[in-house]
């Protein structure tokens, strides 16, 4: 605790006298080497590679905020390594502890399109696409689940922000890239043990779902050795409903609704 507090107060003061991105590289550098160093014990669920993994992404988050894409750029390349070698040790880590290496993905990626930087916001989108593939070659629901869910949010986002691409040979819309991300993800499905086909397919259908606005069913085939996955498109409004003191329900087809709501 002691050394998260330091270590807190070090990326602080990291982001307060750097002026030139010099400090923020050497902070998210060393710290990340820290949690690279974690990953053959697979230490990198520990509640001290947390504190350090939360203090580079705050480094990374100011960074990317004033344009420093090179540091920013590096803490996503570690999240990813950090979740990776994570989601290839199937059960050594509980439901919740590679969840934030996720998440830095989506933040780091929520930042993007609210300073309107469509390139970075792809490379976010990669990175949660490429991990979330890994996490279903290896049969790591939690985290699939989680790519799942910041890959619908931060297209759904990137709508609403009415941002486009930034590559000038490129007419697809950074929503549209995030639904190839759930492509490439829902691809790998075939390769999932029988037993674990369908919730993973019911969890493809809710990240489609919201992504698209209105309700969408998977069905999977096999065409020969050839996996074939057939989309069923409706005009039906994709709704949640929570229930807590009274029914609340979210209304997915209304694009400007960007509440992150848990995948299951």
């Amino acid at each position: 605790k002691h050394c998260a507090d330091k270590l807190n107060q070090l990326a602080r003061l990291t982001v307060e006298m750097d002026k030139t991105e010099r400090f923020s590289r050497a902070f998210i550098d060393v710290t990340g080497s820290v949690l690279r160093t974690s990953c053959p014990s697979t230490q990198q669920g520990t509640e001290y590679s947390h504190a350090v993994m939360e203090s580079l992404s705050f480094v990374a988050e100011r960074s990317l905020r004033r344009k420093w894409r090179t540091s920013a750029l590096g803490a996503l390349v570690i999240a990813r390594e950090c979740a990776t070698a994570g989601v290839a040790c199937p059960g050594k880590f509980p439901y919740d502890e590679l969840i934030l290496y996720v998440r830095v993905g989506q933040k780091m990626g929520e930042i993007a399109i609210s300073e309107r930087d469509a390139e970075f916001l792809y490379r976010c989108l990669d990175m949660l696409g490429y991990l979330g593939c890994s996490a279903v070659k290896h049969d790591e629901i939690s985290v699939g689940r989680q790519c799942l869910q910041s890959i619908a949010q931060l297209g759904r986002l990137s709508r609403a922000a009415k941002l486009d691409c930034f590559w000038t040979r490129c007419g697809t819309l950074p929503w549209q890239h995030a639904r190839e991300r759930l492509w490439w993800m829902l691809t790998w499905v075939g390769r999932s043990p029988e037993a674990q086909k369908e919730a993973w397919v019911s969890s493809f259908e809710e990240a489609y779902s919201r992504l698209n606005g209105t309700e969408t069913s998977i069905a999977e085939s096999q065409d020969g050795d050839k996996q074939v996955f057939t989309f069923t498109e409706t005009n039906k409004a994709h709704k949640v409903t929570y229930m807590e003191q009274e029914p609340v329900t979210y209304d997915y087809s209304d694009h400007s609704m960007n509440k992150d709501l848990q995948l299951y």
